[in-house]
């Protein structure tokens, strides 16, 4: 990927080291679904190319999209690590039909990861084809260095009233409800219905199937109960 650069940027890394960028370390890009034409990188000066534990938080702000349509944004990356680079999904040696691997979907609430790498390569794209056509989209990422590998989450607990919008925290992947006493929710107790990126809504769903940790769908960035209920996030 050839990366579209800004001005030089110097970051404090681990150890009061610092390293200059050859790009900048945050962006918004407009994507307008003509291929992965918007892309992002950690790329240090060489030579000093130093392997750092790296958060990523990525997220669509802004769409032409409809009332009540998925925004179908997609992500590939280049990993360098070590000596080689490692492409993210890895595309396999054949593929049935010729069909081309589909890159990582942007989940609706948004993304954060952490990895460790030389460099980091992120490549955006708005899949073409929707209906109605969705004249663009706008992503922001940003990425920094850490130096813990485990992801927080915050806020890791909500209390939500009935019909009250609660959003999805960007770093939580599973997600649990309860009654006021930390008690899992009686069937037909609660229901809930979820939101998506543009106003969508889909559901509705049992409070009590999400009595155990189960996955934030892909397409939520929130959800609405009927009654009250508090929520835990991991």
């Amino acid at each position: 990927m050839a990366l579209e650069t800004e001005a030089l940027e110097v970051m404090p890394i681990q150890s009061g080291a610092k390293v200059t960028l050859r790009g900048p370390s945050g962006v918004t890009v407009k994507l307008d679904g003509e291929g992965y034409t918007n892309r992002f990188a950690w790329e240090p000066e060489r030579p000093k190319r130093i392997a750092t534990e790296l958060e990523i938080r990525a997220k669509i702000i802004g769409s032409t999209a409809g009332l009540g349509q998925d925004v179908p944004v997609r992500m590939a990356a280049e990993i360098g690590h070590g000596k080689i680079v490692w492409n993210s999904p890895n595309t396999p040696l054949a593929q049935v039909g010729g069909d081309v691997l589909q890159q990582w979907d942007l989940p609706a609430r948004g993304l954060l990861l952490r990895i460790a790498a030389r460099e980091l390569r992120l490549a955006f794209t708005l899949v073409p084809g929707s209906f109605p056509a969705i004249a663009n989209a706008v992503v922001q990422v940003s990425v920094q260095p850490v130096q813990d590998s485990h992801l927080p989450v915050f806020p890791y607990a909500a209390r939500a009233p009935a019909a009250s919008r609660q959003g999805f925290p960007l770093e939580a992947q599973e997600w649990r409800l309860t009654d006021a006493n930390g008690q899992p929710l009686a069937v037909g107790a609660v229901g809930l219905v979820f939101g998506g990126l543009v106003g969508s809504l889909f559901g509705p769903l049992d409070g009590a199937l999400v009595a155990d940790w189960r996955p934030i769908p892909h397409n939520a960035v929130g959800w609405v109960p009927d009654a009250l209920c508090f929520a835990q996030y991991r």
